[in-house]
């Protein structure tokens, strides 16, 4: 490995690869009063595989006390969806202008948050997201019951989706007033089924539509 490239986590590709360090800013102090050398070192750092870039920051005294930390987070738990990268939904075109901004914001502070282990942030952001998609879609009726009455009104739930938003509504009421903090497991769970109501809200019908025009109409059959 040449001085050049370094091994990073990519969020992108969702693993570890091979980086290229595009500039360096670092820092160092041999004369540390109490003995140990202390560092300050930033990298811009570029996947060999897709390009996404990012920045890493590795800081510390000596050989033991390091601490490193990327930006954007580093995201391990789920794949992000490509809705929620910028590029990727540039060139795929899989939003057809669906999931608005609003949303797409929120998702991404709610990805930041497991990132940093903040898992009752977490179910209190995914409650926040299906209730601005609720809002979106069916307007404000001022309460959760209210929004999602309107939202499953408006034929975007079915009865059994119905009682899946409202386990969701409950684990972020756990979260918020008991103190009650989810598993990684849990999360997990309402992020899929979270990235499944917003596909299914925005995404789905558009898609749908656009595959219909491409498929060959069923030619008529020949009258004899």
């Amino acid at each position: 490995m040449s001085e050049a490239t370094t091994f990073a986590h990519c969020n992108r590709c969702q693993r570890d690869t091979y980086h290229d360090v595009l500039a360096v800013s670092s820092e160092a102090d041999p004369e540390d009063p109490e003995g140990a050398e202390w560092f300050d070192r930033y990298e811009f750092l570029k996947c060999r595989g897709c390009e996404n870039v990012s920045l890493r920051h590795t800081a510390g005294r000596g050989q033991g006390d390091v601490t490193t930390s990327s930006y954007p987070p580093t995201i391990e738990l789920l794949k992000l969806p490509s809705w929620l990268d910028p590029i990727s939904s540039i060139f795929s075109n899989t939003t057809d202008g669906g999931v608005p901004e609003t949303v797409c914001k929120i998702m991404r502070e709610v990805y930041i948050a497991r990132s940093s282990e903040c898992l009752r942030l977490c179910a209190m952001g995914i409650r926040a997201v299906l209730e601005a998609v609720m809002i979106d879609k069916s307007g404000d009726h001022q309460s959760f019951k209210n929004n999602t009455d309107a939202f499953e009104k408006a034929g975007y739930l079915s009865e059994r989706q119905r009682s899946t938003i409202n386990t969701i509504l409950e684990v972020g009421h756990a979260a918020i007033h008991r103190a009650w903090e989810p598993t990684e497991d849990d999360i997990e769970t309402l992020f899929r089924i979270t990235v499944s109501v917003i596909e299914s809200v925005y995404l789905h019908e558009p898609r749908a539509e656009r595959l219909e025009r491409t498929v060959p109409r069923r030619p008529k059959p020949k009258k004899f």
